[in-house]
């Protein structure tokens, strides 16, 4: 009776594991391996940026500044995006929207220590450090 029961919750624990893999995207039998996505393509500059920082309080900034503007792309394309994650907060947020001379705009958001992808979902991102020092300096906030 009790290799039955073991048995059965052996088996039980199988599907619920398989079905919380297929729920996530995954197959039960091996999780899906990400390549690591670069958050700055372009190879064009951008001309202006607009800032709003979004945590426990608002502030925005902006500017046309070259050289700001240099420093900004430098940082983001030194930024190493991780694995996807579920971590989400809502009061530590930053949103950079950057014109380029043709009127394009490139929007990015971060969230805690993470991207925001346009399908909501959340990568890990090793280096923010640098980039909100320079968000500080843009909106005229010591560090």
């Amino acid at each position: 009776m009790k290799k039955k029961v073991i048995l059965l919750l052996a088996a039980l624990m199988a599907l619920l594991g398989a079905a919380c893999g297929q729920a996530q995207g995954q197959s039960a039998s091996s999780a899906p391996v990400e390549e690591p996505a670069a958050l700055w393509t372009r190879q064009d500059r951008p001309v202006r940026v607009e800032y709003h920082r979004m945590w426990e309080y608002s502030d925005q900034a902006e500017t046309e500044d070259p050289e700001v503007l240099r420093e900004l792309v430098e940082v983001l394309r030194g930024l190493e995006v991780g694995e996807t994650t579920s971590t989400a907060v809502e009061d530590y947020t930053d949103v950079l929207v950057f014109t380029f001379e043709d009127g394009t705009t490139q929007r990015l958001e971060f969230e805690g220590q993470c991207v925001v992808g346009e399908d909501q979902s959340r990568r890990t991102v090793d280096g923010l450090e640098r980039l909100r020092a320079l968000l500080n300096d843009l909106v005229g906030e010591a560090p």
